[in-house]
């Protein structure tokens, strides 16, 4: 430990004080969805960023649209995340929908995600039932 003390103290000195400097944020998780695109527009949505330092966004959306619209808004500074959900209310129940599959697959093919998630599992059981197992 003795030695480790003096140079986590010149490690310290040497850095910059972050502190002071303001340093681009990225947002790793913006939800964007129905209801939501009613009261702000993509363009609202960005000059907010603007304001808070939001260099990047991370953006999921229920439905998918939300994420296309911020997506389409900016493509250099919007990660689109695929929420595999249909509607803004399908968290509980969506891996047995047998629209699902088809919906996220063709959604997926046009390669426009890069982040798969933020999804919901109400129990280990889950990934047991038919529409599960083919996602895993």
């Amino acid at each position: 430990m003795k030695r480790i003390v003096p140079l986590l103290v010149v490690l310290f000195w040497a850095m910059p004080d972050f502190a002071q400097q303001q340093q681009p944020i990225f947002d790793t998780h913006v939800h964007y969805s129905h209801g939501t695109w009613d009261v702000y527009s993509p363009a609202q949505i960005l000059e907010k960023f603007d304001k808070a330092g939001v260099a990047k966004a991370l953006v999921s959306s229920r439905p998918d649209d939300g994420t296309m619209k911020m997506l389409a808004a900016a493509t250099k500074r919007i990660v689109a995340g695929f929420r595999p959900y249909k509607k803004s209310t399908s968290t509980t129940g969506w891996f047995n929908d047998p629209e699902l599959l088809p919906y996220t697959e063709a959604r997926l093919a046009k390669r426009l995600h890069r982040v798969f998630g933020e999804i919901h599992l109400f129990g280990a059981e889950i990934l047991e039932t038919p529409g599960m197992t083919r996602y895993l």
